[in-house]
């Protein structure tokens, strides 16, 4: 039998076939994904430099907030608070001035009082500082007024949970926390009464370790010649401040607080800085209504404690002291 015959390919099969074949052919020649030059947009992009970064103004120092490191300058702490809230606790609140409050804890107004707090004129980094620009004249800061055993205890009687001679750092620990609780925000604490307390090394000892592990100051208010309450914070490197005078004292007159006010504003030219305990009186507040505005209109610079201890810190560091 003859072979058969093949059908000749028609020409516009061969025609594609062909095309087909030179297009495979093309593209498995062409480069590989890896090999292919970057889209020409993409390589312009490289070769244009990275726009800088808009200039941060720096943080402002102590001395933009608050004028010249060498301005003489008072704090003024008000004690006492948390029993009450009437006309004279409204008429502090109100001064147009800084001031620090410092409250016993476990009273009736306590928590409320603490709520009172407000940004500070502090360094750039400290969570109650003022973020930018000049600070509001009326700033509070908050403190713990600690009742602390007075010699005479228990005749004369601070009130519940004072610190008590004989206490070691895990019972000052927990009236502590117990303390701190009911004033929420304080920045540090001053002694309620504790005349014993403060002359007692081992206690002060166990109070300013406690303090330097939360990082709190203290402020001596001195109620006794014998304190070493100061000398062993500052041993602890706890931020220390002592009590200069209380201008309202036990028979307490518009003319007596004038007086002591004057000498507490004369510790401060003197010195460059004093601090100054008072209570919420009315003739206290009448006082500091009238003087506060005519000293500040005089050059004298008012601040928180905190305020304060940064001016401290600031001012040893511009003199190269050792901290």
């Amino acid at each position: 039998m003859p072979p058969a015959r093949r059908r000749p390919i028609p020409a516009r099969r061969l025609l594609c076939a062909l095309l087909s074949a030179v297009a495979l052919g093309l593209a498995g020649c062409g480069p590989s994904d890896r090999d292919r030059e970057p889209a020409p947009a993409a390589s312009r992009a490289r070769d244009v430099p990275p726009r800088p970064a808009p200039a941060v103004p720096p943080p402002p120092s102590l001395t933009d907030l608050l004028g010249p490191l060498d301005q003489p300058t008072i704090a003024i702490v008000v004690d006492d608070w948390g029993h009450r809230r009437d006309a004279t606790t409204r008429g502090f609140a109100e001064l147009d001035f800084p001031l620090t409050f410092s409250i016993l804890p476990g009273l009736r107004f306590s928590r409320q009082d603490a709520l009172q707090a407000t940004p500070l004129a502090l360094p750039a980094g400290d969570d109650g500082g003022t973020p930018s620009g000049p600070p509001p004249r009326r700033r509070r800061e908050i403190m713990l007024h600690l009742p602390m055993e007075p010699e005479g205890y228990p005749d004369h009687n601070p009130g519940p949970d004072p610190l008590r001679l004989g206490m070691g750092r895990g019972e000052v620990a927990a009236i502590l926390d117990a303390a701190l609780a009911g004033v929420p925000g304080a920045r540090g604490l001053n002694n309620h009464m504790g005349s014993a307390a403060t002359a007692d090394a081992a206690l002060m000892s166990a109070l300013a370790d406690e303090l330097a592990a939360r990082g709190m100051y203290f402020l001596d208010s001195l109620t006794t010649p014998h304190s070493v309450a100061a000398a062993r914070m500052r041993a602890a490197g706890v931020p220390t401040l002592v009590n200069r005078i209380f201008l309202d004292q036990s028979v307490t007159s518009r003319e007596q607080v004038r007086e002591l006010l004057a000498r507490l504003v004369k510790s401060a030219r003197a010195r460059g800085a004093a601090v100054g305990i008072c209570h919420p009186y009315p003739e206290t507040l009448a006082i500091l209504s009238e003087e506060l505005p005519r000293l500040r209109d005089e050059g004298l610079r008012m601040v928180t404690a905190s305020e304060l201890l940064a001016l401290e810190a600031e001012r040893r560091a511009a003199h190269g002291a050792l901290p």
